[in-house]
């Protein structure tokens, strides 16, 4: 095949590949979510991220940052509940099984807490000896 087709049929499969108007718009949501996390505007960042989960359920990142607003909301089960969804969807997420354990300790259920850090240790999370130094 000559360069001219193989360029023809690249921008075929990269417009086959590229997102649909739903996932582009969650992915929009799931940053602007992030940027209010990241800016303690916690009532827009639940809205934001509710509204990403609305258009795509499967977003770990979205679970894991609603789970964030939560605990900084104090809601340490609806937290939970968000990082076991963060969890389910993509098991190697280190900073679900961080979070999740600081969730579980605030809980104080260090076996709990001390399990999920481990875990979060286990997945590469950086400094999590100063967690799991105390744990049995």
């Amino acid at each position: 095949m000559d360069r001219k087709l193989y360029l023809i049929l690249y921008a075929l499969l990269a417009l086959g590949l590229s997102c649909t108007p739903r996932e582009e718009k969650a992915k929009e949501l799931l940053e602007q979510g992030r940027l209010q996390l990241i800016a303690g505007d916690f009532n827009a960042a639940l809205a934001s991220l509710d509204a990403c989960l609305s258009l795509d359920t499967t977003l770990a990142e979205a679970y894991l940052f609603r789970g964030s607003v939560r605990f900084n909301q104090r809601d340490a089960a609806g937290a939970i509940a968000d990082l076991n969804s963060a969890i389910r969807h993509q098991p190697s997420m280190a900073d679900a099984w961080f979070n999740r354990g600081n969730a579980w300790f605030y809980l104080n259920d260090r076996d709990k807490a001390c399990a999920d850090w481990k875990e979060a240790e286990r997945l590469g999370k950086p400094n999590m000896g100063d967690k799991t130094r105390f744990c049995p």
